[in-house]
C-alpha cells in the first residue's frame, strides 16, 4: 500500500484530502512543514508528500527546498495543494526538484488523484 504525508495547516483539508485517497493509501498527517520534518527525520519510507504552502512555523515553500537538499527525503515526490496560483512560485518550487505537481484550492478530487496518479507512476521509487 503507498504512504501519503498529509502536511497542511487546516485540519479540514488534511481530513478531506485522506477521504480522497480513502482505503488505496496509508495516510499520515502533519499540520505543518516542522512537524512533517520531524515524522520524516524518523520515517523517509513514504511514496508522496501532499503539502500546502501557507503554514505556520515551517512554510511549504521552506519546506520543499529543506527537502530537496535532505538525501533521505529528496526521492519522495511532493504535491503542493494550495490557494497559491503565481506562475513564479510555480516556477520556484519546480526548481527544487522534489515538487512534480501543483493542485490549486479548493481541493477537487478528480484533480488531486489525477495528479497522484500520474506522480506515482512518473516517480516510481
Amino acid at each position: 500500500m503507498k504512504r501519503v504525508l498529509i502536511v497542511d495547516d487546516s485540519q479540514t483539508t488534511r481530513i478531506r484530502i485522506k477521504n480522497f485517497l480513502g482505503d488505496e493509501f496509508a495516510t499520515e498527517e502533519a499540520e505543518n512543514g516542522a512537524v512533517a520534518m520531524e515524522i520524516l527525520s524518523e520515517d523517509n519510507n513514504f511514496d508522496l508528500i501532499v503539502l500546502d504552502i501557507n503554514m505556520p512555523e515551517l512554510d511549504g515553500m521552506s519546506f520543499v527546498h529543506l527537502q530537496a537538499k535532505n538525501e533521505k527525503i529528496n526521492n519522495i515526490p511532493t504535491i503542493l495543494c494550495t490557494t497559491e496560483a503565481s506562475v513564479t512560485m510555480k516556477e520556484k518550487a519546480k526548481k527544487t526538484g522534489v515538487v512534480k505537481a501543483w493542485v490549486i484550492k479548493p481541493i477537487i478530487k478528480k484533480v488531486l488523484l489525477g495528479a497522484i496518479e500520474r506522480v506515482l507512476e512518473n516517480f516510481k521509487k
